[in-house]
């Protein structure tokens, strides 16, 4: 059940709105189209304004342009602040603050006391708001994963802790596939998906903390391992693990799709990877299109599973209706000559009356 999800209040144009802060999206912020025409902030849509993002599941979504706006935050108005935002032609929260805004205003590290909780309504499905950069740089989280140091999308914007099928598959993880472990989940652009089941794996920090986390599998994934803003919050991610952060450069994407398997130090890890990287991108993306398809396997065959499910479900009801129709025949059947009868004398009655008067 998600709850006391965190947004960020801000103010532009003199209105206030509640935007999501991301630390998933990566260098940019973001505007729902009709947000941006209600504050009357002009579009440039020129060849440089309508760049392409990756939405969590790979989808690539091309932005209508972008806008400029003086901003500030809802606590502190007197701050103003300039700042540029893609804009999209719908999205599910209508202002979106990226990462790049957020660790320059140091909101999640020095300033958390500007964000506010919000309850969601009844039934809104669990957020997954990454939204990717196909050209610049990749802040990623460093921690381990059952023992294995792993590159981590730390994202704000996510109510889930999710991980990549194909980082399950690799690791041999036992999925549970029950239909209670399994979710709905919305993206940025609101397109919905389905995770395919959890998984259980231990999070090492840094400092050798320790965390027993339940992961949501999700196909397609652009991050092997994602944690969403709850699991941030309760590790202090962003001021206690702020040295936990590195850079990863769009062209080394090919980092987060890999089994990561060493042990020594980050920057050792990354030298190392990165002399691998020349000729390997033909096999990265057999690698990625088998994945895929295994992922839609498994998707069709989960939903045959549920199909069947419900069939049976179906047919034992009709089952039970019918029997139940039988009995309440059959008992109405054994009892109809009283009623015969209860029905006949009236008629006698009437019948005696009329004599007697005659």
């Amino acid at each position: 059940m998600v709850s006391k999800r965190k947004q960020l209040p801000m103010i532009i144009g003199g209105k206030e709105i509640k935007a999501q802060h991301d630390s998933g999206a990566e260098r940019a912020n973001f505007i729902d189209c009709d947000l941006a025409s209600k504050l009357k902030l002009r579009l440039r849509n020129q060849k440089g304004d309508c760049k392409r993002f990756s939405m969590g599941n790979g989808k690539i979504v091309k932005a209508l342009g972008r806008v400029k706006a003086v901003c500030a935050f809802a606590k502190e108005p007197q701050t103003k602040i300039k700042s540029k935002f893609y804009v999209f032609d719908e999205l599910a929260s209508p202002l979106i603050m990226g990462s790049q805004f957020l660790e320059k205003t140091k909101t999640l590290s020095d300033h958390v006391h500007r964000l506010e909780d919000c309850m969601p309504s009844p039934g809104v499905l669990p957020m997954v708001n990454l939204i990717g950069s196909t050209q610049h740089a990749k802040r990623r989280f460093t921690a381990h994963i059952d023992h294995r140091l792993t590159l981590i999308n730390a994202d704000s914007g996510s109510d889930l802790d999710l991980m990549s099928s194909t980082y399950v598959r690799a690791h041999d993880y036992q999925l549970d596939r029950r239909r209670r472990c399994r979710k709905r989940v919305r993206f940025a652009d609101k397109t919905v998906a389905e995770t395919i089941g959890q998984v259980q794996a231990t999070l090492t920090l840094g400092d050798g903390s320790t965390y027993l986390k339940t992961f949501d599998v999700l196909p397609n994934l652009t991050s092997e391992v994602l944690l969403g803003q709850f699991t941030l919050e309760e590790i202090n991610a962003f001021t206690f693990h702020r040295n936990s952060f590195v850079d990863v450069f769009a062209g080394e994407r090919y980092l987060e799709l890999s089994v990561l398997g060493y042990l020594g130090s980050v920057n050792e890890f990354l030298a190392c990877k990165l002399k691998r990287v020349h000729g390997r991108k033909g096999q990265m993306q057999k690698q990625a299109s088998l994945a895929k398809q295994q992922d839609d396997d498994l998707m069709e065959a989960l939903h045959a599973q549920d199909a069947e499910a419900e069939r049976l479900h179906l047919q034992n009801e009709g089952s039970a209706a019918t029997t139940m129709i039988q009995e309440r025949a059959e008992g109405n059947g054994s009892g109809s000559e009283p009623v015969q009868e209860d029905q006949a004398a009236p008629q006698r009655r009437s019948s005696t009356t009329n004599n007697t008067s005659a």
